[in-house]
């Protein structure tokens, strides 16, 4: 039997294809066979516990080249060293601004210094207002009061009004020392409790010599020396001088150290 050339459809006597309509030829059974039987590709084998497909010997590369397990092992172990070096170094980035804020604070302390204020000086000053103002009072007792009263120059109701200052003086002082007796500084405090103690003593004795010429007020006599009044108030200018006396040696000392003037203890 005859075959169309074009497409290998049988040709059954015909001169013309019935399939395609090529010019009838001959082709031959063999040649149709040949056309007709499709190239068929080898199947894929299923694996199967019987029959397992087949292993590959090593892993291969990106760029198709197979790895053997030395060499699998020998790049892991590049990889390892890599993230070691970037994980150190991203360490020792990180500690560094801690370490440079750690010497900075140490830098700031060697070079701080504190200095605790002066509790003493400022009230040394204070004192030293005090005994001025002391003095001045004590130099108008002798030079206007008592001295005057003694040598029958002032009456005693004269000299009796004129003590009201003194003893205003004395007292106001004596309360100033004792609020400085309670001061925090201890070297303050034991100037502050010896100047109140000599005041008060110097307090006792000025309202003696007040009530000794209050006694005279209505008495146009001279005075007398050997009043009781008047002993009694001797008697406590001495324990005042006494007090003063050691007041002015402690406060000396110190005032001498913050270059302010010193004292006697019959200036105050």
């Amino acid at each position: 039997m005859s075959y169309c050339r074009s497409c290998g459809t049988a040709l059954n006597g015909t001169a013309f294809c019935r399939a395609c309509g090529a010019a009838g030829g001959t082709k031959s059974v063999a040649d149709h066979t040949k056309q007709a039987v499709p190239t068929m590709t080898q199947p894929a084998v299923a694996a199967t516990p019987g029959n397992a497909a087949p292993k590959r010997n090593g892993s291969r590369a990106p760029w198709g080249m197979p790895l053997t397990m030395a060499a699998v092992g020998a790049l892991a172990v590049v990889v390892t060293l890599l993230a070691v070096s970037i994980g150190d170094s991203e360490s020792k980035t990180a500690k560094a601004p801690r370490r440079a804020s750690t010497e900075r604070r140490v830098t700031t302390s060697s070079t701080t210094t504190t200095t605790e204020p002066d509790a003493v000086r400022p009230e040394m000053e204070n004192f030293e207002l005090l005994l001025t103002d002391s003095g001045t009072a004590r130099k108008a007792l002798n030079d206007t009061i008592l001295g005057p009263f003694r040598d029958c120059e002032l009456t005693g109701a004269a000299a009796s009004d004129r003590m009201d200052a003194i003893i205003d003086n004395r007292t106001r002082i004596r309360d100033r020392a004792a609020v400085l007796a309670q001061h925090d500084d201890a070297t303050v405090r034991d100037l502050g409790a010896k100047l109140q103690a000599a005041l008060q003593a110097s307090l006792d004795s000025n309202y003696k010599y007040q009530t000794w010429m209050g006694e005279y007020r209505y008495n146009y006599t001279c005075p007398s020396a050997e009043d009781p009044m008047v002993k009694l108030a001797n008697i406590d200018s001495d324990r005042a001088t006494t007090a003063k006396q050691i007041f002015v040696n402690t406060y000396n000392q110190i005032a001498s150290q913050y270059g302010l003037r010193t004292w006697t203890d019959l200036e105050i």
